[in-house]
């Protein structure tokens, strides 16, 4: 019987060695890489001293993903899966890593293991409705959303997450009523005012102007919402509101795209000053080469050029509206060289850009 005792206990002490031995090991890589990483260097010795502490791993992976390295960081969320399976933070983590890593179905099914050991948590059934919108699979989102209200009828971001997927179905009045209730629930919440401001903008409703005054309220320095708030002021009539605006978006950021460019247009058709639209119309296109960065405006096609801009052919419809915009103000100002300049970019950019194809006929006689 002692015997066996000391056998047992030889492979425990065996077992903690050699698990403290490939920590150190990990560990190890890890400082020839990170070797001047202090806050790093502090969560590894923590974790040779407590090797099974979920919380420790978790806490690593998040300092990996800000240094974007997202293999460390699935290695180190797998493992706090491993050490606690009841805890939720550790799925989440791990389906987030898998998310941003294009492994869509692997984060689906990290998710649903939460869900068979946790069904009521709402943090997974929110990432499940999420993931589930993405992929335009909107009923099943909704269901997952549903079950957090159940729990929870003060849940706003399940609230707005119903009115997107119901706005993606065509169904504003639902969508409506979702996004008011998620700013019922919290009066902070910015997205909801934003998506409410712009549905009343679409129906000419001066109503969008107090769900702008509260998006701002919560961000006074917004682009998105300035702009989106001028261009409503624009659509009205209200040009002297929409002018100061737009001067507010570029006062914020000085090549804001929307701004410079729709104060281009509002200075080209009101004011008549081609030579002033001309120069906001050069900075929309500053802004929009920043995403090229060689001012070709050339750009991958896979690559995500602007929150704003959602598809990459919308992005080369921008470009080519904004050259063409430049070369109208060029060719008002008897400047016919550079008028074709413009208009031959945009059909670079933009090939069979009907406005710049008709204007260089137009040149050319």
């Amino acid at each position: 019987m002692y015997q066996r005792i000391q056998i047992i206990a030889f492979i425990v002490v065996t077992v903690f060695f050699s698990c403290s031995n490939e920590v150190e090991k990990t560990n190890a890589l890890v400082d020839d890489k990170y070797q001047n990483n202090k806050e790093l260097q502090e969560i590894n010795k923590k974790i040779v001293v407590n090797p099974n502490v979920d919380s420790l791993y978790r806490q690593r992976a998040a300092l990996y993903i800000s240094l974007k390295d997202l293999e460390l960081a699935e290695g180190d969320a797998l493992r706090a899966v491993q050490l606690d399976s009841l805890n939720a933070k550790n799925y989440l983590l791990l389906s987030d890593i898998y998310y941003m890593t294009n492994q869509t179905r692997k984060a689906k099914e990290t998710l649903e293991r939460c869900l068979i050991n946790l069904p009521d948590n709402d943090d997974a059934n929110l990432k499940m409705a999420e993931l589930y919108f993405y992929v335009r699979k909107f009923d099943e989102s909704i269901g997952f959303l549903d079950r957090v209200i159940k729990k929870d009828p003060y849940n706003s971001k399940s609230y707005y997450l119903k009115g997107m997927s119901f706005l993606e179905m065509g169904d504003t009045g639902k969508a409506v009523s979702s996004f008011q209730t998620a700013v019922e629930q919290d009066d902070q919440y910015f997205k909801a005012y934003m998506e409410l401001a712009k549905l009343y903008s679409l129906q000419k409703n001066r109503l969008a102007i107090s769900y702008f005054d509260n998006a701002l309220r919560i961000s006074p320095n917004s682009v998105e919402a300035w702009c989106a708030k001028s261009k409503f002021f624009q659509d009205a009539g209200m040009i002297k509101e929409a002018r100061e605006g737009y001067l507010k978006c570029l006062t914020i950021d000085s090549n804001c795209v929307d701004g410079a460019y729709n104060l281009g247009a509002l200075v080209l058709r009101v004011d008549k000053t081609p030579d002033v639209a001309k120069t906001y119309f050069s900075r929309a296109l500053i802004g929009l080469s920043r995403f090229s960065g060689d001012g070709t405006f050339i750009v991958a096609d896979t690559m995500n050029v602007h929150s704003s801009f959602l598809t990459y052919n919308q992005y080369r419809l921008s470009v080519a509206k904004s050259l063409f915009a430049r070369g109208v103000c060029a060719e008002q100002m008897k400047d016919k060289i550079s008028a074709r300049n413009d208009y031959q970019m945009a059909l670079r950019v933009y090939e069979n850009y009907e406005p710049a194809l008709a204007a260089l006929n137009q040149l050319g006689k």
